[in-house]
């Protein structure tokens, strides 16, 4: 339940704070946290719009995230740890490939970061959830 609060605290910041979102993911990307203010005032205003709608995703997946947790996944519903595992890995599969193929490969560094937040919980009950239950 800790990511998940974390992760929705992530898109919560993005929303609220968008010059430094905006300057953490031009440091991310370029390497300089103010490269992104010299793409003009319209470009500016348009990526302060997109990391604003990715962080409401973001809560949104969150909170998805949340609802599973405290109905199948702790109810030892095997379910509920596929809902959260299987779009996670669709999830850093296709965003870091994309990352990789636009040559933007310092995103991947943020996606593993989640993944990791994510697969520590999950790989540590994946025991439980897929128990043998043959005789």
């Amino acid at each position: 339940m800790t990511a998940t609060i974390a992760l929705m605290g992530f898109g919560m910041v993005t929303i609220a704070f968008p010059v430094l979102t905006k300057q953490a993911f031009s440091f991310l990307i370029f390497g300089n946290a103010s490269v992104t203010d010299r793409f003009g005032t319209e470009a500016s205003r348009y990526l302060s719009f997109v990391y604003g709608v990715l962080g409401a995703t973001i809560v949104g997946w969150g909170l998805t995230i949340l609802l599973v947790i405290k109905g199948p996944f702790s109810e030892g519903k095997r379910i509920g740890w596929l809902i959260i595992a299987v779009p996670l890995l669709v999830w850093f599969v296709l965003d870091s490939g994309y990352s990789l193929f636009s040559g933007y490969a310092s995103n991947i560094v943020l996606n593993a970061g989640l993944l990791v937040l994510f697969a520590v919980p999950l790989v540590a009950t994946f025991g439980y959830f897929f128990k043998d239950t043959s005789p």
